[in-house]
């Protein structure tokens, strides 16, 4: 393991971390809010100016830039219409906590980086290329539903006026699913277009996922008609 790798990983315990605390502090009656997401980036940057790392940069300005489209372009404009409720009402810009920007960024980022380093690591055992497929799906499904299964309980966020199984909503969950499946073909965009403009388009098709998602899982809330007293 490089230094980059460290990196990483000290930047997915700080998104772990807020987690678990805003778990503890609900066993104790009080919410707390993921804000301290945000030193998750600042070491992502930092470690960008300063290891000179062509993978961890790529992923990085990707992952922030797809995470930061996907969330104001058009999921959370339309999903908050619908089925997004968020906890958090502070510092929101386009209905949504400045934090969950970086959350999605980094979270991006983190999946770039594992399959940059995933992929030279498999080749070399001379893995074909179905079995890398499915090895990073089984990595990016499991970081989101492992995700997804912390969030329900810290209540940073909760989905209604859908199916859910098992308490979690199963648009969000098979959208989650689909992102990681296209992730690998958007990197491929990197060496052709550069990692910013990439990540532009990908936040874009990511963002469609989401709102197709929830536009087939919708159900409105049944109004009730009261008769005057």
């Amino acid at each position: 393991m490089n230094i980059a790798d460290w990196t990483v990983l000290i930047s997915l315990a700080l998104v772990i971390w807020p987690l678990a605390a805003a778990i503890l502090a609900k066993k104790n009656g009080k919410i707390l809010y993921g804000e301290d997401t945000i030193y998750a980036a600042l070491v992502l940057i930092f470690g960008v100016i300063l290891l000179g790392d062509k993978n961890l940069e790529n992923a990085f300005w990707f992952g922030l830039t797809a995470g930061s489209l996907m969330q104001t372009s058009a999921a959370d404009p339309f999903l908050t219409q619908r089925t997004l409720v968020y906890g958090d009402k502070r510092m929101l810009l386009f209905k949504t906590p400045i934090w969950v920007l970086f959350l999605w960024g980094i979270s991006l980022a983190q999946l770039s980086y594992f399959y940059f380093r995933l992929d030279p690591l498999l080749n070399n055992f001379g893995i074909p290329a179905e079995f890398k497929f499915l090895t990073f799906l089984a990595v990016g499904a499991a970081y989101f539903v492992l995700f997804e299964c912390l969030v329900k309980y810290t209540e940073w966020w909760k989905r209604k006026n859908c199916r859910h199984i098992a308490g979690y909503a199963i648009y969000a969950i098979i959208a989650e699913i689909l992102t990681v499946a296209i992730l690998p073909l958007l990197l491929f965009l990197i060496e052709e277009l550069g990692p910013i403009v990439a990540g532009m388009g990908s936040g874009f098709i990511i963002a469609y996922i989401f709102v197709l998602s929830c536009s087939i899982a919708y159900k409105p809330a049944a109004k009730t008609n009261k008769l005057p007293t």
